[in-house]
């Protein structure tokens, strides 16, 4: 149907931050809207089970929360939803999230701690850019963020949520690209060669890791790591992942759950200083996007565990959490199925002295053979899965430990609720959720919740701290 505009009232907030009109004849979807205003929305888009709108103008008052985004992209990129809102009330709607969370999963709603606010702000907090390779309407490449809704390449080199670094290191992988007429892989007629360009940045030291994710290794890759070591010094390390698979996944995986990368130019690896223990970081592993706040993270964790009990850390990726766990507790397995990641989280582990072993494996598997092992210790179980949450068997696995108390990090808030749920229906309760402001302007929060077994200590643990304790990057 052809497109038109309407005058319609926003009435709720959706998990990816655009706003919702139930009064309208199917579900819209409003992008830049605010539940409660009314507003004139164009609908582009009316399809059998939902529309899709923009919103043009508020109708009368605009809403107090309203701001206008200082993105020149917000709209075309989509990666900031909630840059339209001030940052306080992006705060509410975070917290309404999770919330509604628990409501939608029948469980009583908790009393959310404050917001754990990002250290860096709402602007230059990303240490992380994954750019696509493609082409723009006029056919020439280009390499930048996947469009909102939309597959087109929108270049992002004035990015305002990247690091300056980050932005400077946009800027010259694009141009070489350009230069050596680099072409982007295309997956349907299996041609051209690159994919993406990844680059993850250091806090505590500043250096870059950049990655090239080819279809096919070819001269020009190799030009390329020369050309942009050459003009991006801040780059300590480059390398190739090669991935001519079907779909958008960045990387691959061979049996061992290990990305293949083959070093291009200088390290393997970068170092990051969280909660006072460092953790080394390599190409395509998991490591959180804004440092600064998973500083302020991992110290709750290792604060809110019980001294003198062991620590099983699942889910543990290079280990950071892990470690300083360890520090505290005395004792901390780390649990995880990627083989590059445990063996950085082991190198970190004898390099820092830590008490700490790591295993690699599949959650459920790993926690037949703790039973054995820690008996009737009553460890500290710190959890921090995917966005799917706990799989089949994960819940019942860490029962079977008899823990004191679980520490449940997620980037998910409805199967956090779900799966709090079903811990409080055997037996633990919720004692306490804390929300950390990890990704601002958007509608994304990371939420730990502490469980107890019945019996266990009643105290809140300690508040998670609100100030920056490592320094800034350089550049």
């Amino acid at each position: 149907m052809e497109s038109r505009d309407i005058i319609s009232t926003p009435d709720q907030w959706l998990p990816r931050g655009e706003a919702s009109c139930s009064s309208t004849p199917f579900p819209l979807v409003v992008w830049q809207g605010i539940p409660g205003e009314e507003a004139e929305i164009h609908v582009y888009h009316q399809g059998q089970n939902r529309w899709l709108g923009r919103w043009k103008r508020a109708t009368k008052v605009p809403d107090r929360r309203r701001v206008n985004p200082p993105c020149s992209r917000y709209s075309p990129c989509g990666g900031c939803p909630l840059m339209h809102v001030d940052a306080g009330h992006q705060d509410g709607v975070r917290r309404h999230l999770v919330e509604e969370a628990f409501r939608e999963c029948r469980q009583a709603v908790p009393k959310l701690d404050p917001t754990v606010a990002s250290p860096d702000g709402d602007r230059n907090f990303r240490h992380v850019i994954k750019l696509a390779a493609g082409w723009s309407d006029q056919g020439h490449i280009r390499l930048g963020a996947f469009g909102r809704n939309s597959r087109d390449i929108i270049p992002v080199p004035d990015c305002l949520v990247a690091t300056s670094t980050l932005r400077h290191a946009m800027k010259v992988v694009s141009h070489h690209v350009i230069d050596l007429g680099l072409e982007p892989y295309d997956v349907e007629r299996n041609r051209g060669v690159l994919r993406y360009v990844v680059c993850r940045q250091s806090r505590t030291q500043g250096d870059l890791l950049v990655t090239f994710v080819a279809a096919k290794k070819t001269r020009a890759l190799f030009d390329l790591a020369q050309d942009v070591a050459a003009h991006l010094p801040e780059a300590s390390g480059i390398h190739l992942h090669l991935n001519d698979g079907p779909g958008n996944a960045i990387f691959s995986e061979d049996g061992t759950v290990v990305p293949m990368v083959m070093a291009l130019s200088g390290k393997e690896e970068i170092e990051e200083e969280v909660a006072g223990v460092r953790v080394r970081v390599g190409p395509g592993e998991f490591f959180q996007t804004n440092p600064g706040v998973a500083d302020l993270l991992y110290r709750f964790v290792a604060g809110a565990i019980q001294p003198d009990r062991p620590v099983v850390d699942l889910y543990c990726g290079v280990g950071g959490m892990t470690l300083a766990c360890a520090a505290k507790s005395g004792w901390a397995m780390g649990v995880e199925t990627n083989a590059s990641a445990v063996a950085r989280a082991r190198e970190s582990a004898a390099r820092g002295r830590y008490p700490a072993e790591f295993v690699q494996s599949e959650v459920g598997e790993a926690l037949s053979g703790l039973q054995r092992r820690i008996k009737d210790a009553s460890p500290t179980v710190v959890v921090n899965p995917a966005r799917r949450g706990l799989e089949d068997g994960v819940i019942d696995g860490i029962l079977a430990l008899r823990p004191g108390r679980i520490l449940y990090v997620s980037c998910n808030p409805r199967t956090l609720a779900r799966d709090v749920g079903i811990f409080q229906k055997r037996g633990l309760g919720l004692v306490q959720v804390v929300p950390f402001d990890m990704f601002p302007n958007t509608a994304h929060v990371e939420t730990v919740a502490v469980l107890e077994a019945e019996g266990g200590p009643a105290v809140r643990v300690a508040r998670a701290p609100q100030r920056r304790t490592v320094g800034s990057p350089r550049g």
